[in-house]
């Protein structure tokens, strides 16, 4: 079913955001910054890109979140998050979705910033 552009939603695991809370990050651009501007567009699905169309810029759209560049499957990096936040130890969860202790307490450090 077609929705409007303006209430289109993505979902990144547990963050679910609208189009609307995107801004075109280009300071070259007429648009710098500005929300519900008409100007942005979805350019892709995996992993969700939006585009400016005034500069044409793109980007992803979850580029300031915690888990952007990690290259574990997010519902992995949640479900180690949630947890830590249940009082499980580092080497339970590290065995518990199979990957090093040392890679459960880098995603901690950089949820926690």
């Amino acid at each position: 079913m077609w929705r409007p552009l303006y209430i289109l939603t993505l979902s990144t695991m547990e963050t679910p955001f609208t189009i609307r809370d995107q801004s075109c990050p280009n300071e070259a651009c007429g648009f710098y910054q500005l929300k519900n501007q008409g100007n942005i567009v979805i350019h892709g699905k995996r992993p969700p890109r939006i585009k400016c169309t005034k500069c044409g810029k793109t980007w992803v759209a979850y580029r300031n979140e915690f888990h952007y560049g990690l290259r574990s499957d997010n519902r992995r990096i949640f479900a180690a998050l949630k947890l830590l936040e249940q009082g499980m130890s580092v080497r339970k969860i590290a065995s518990h979705v199979h990957v090093s202790p040392t890679t459960v307490q880098r995603w901690k450090s950089k949820a926690s910033v």
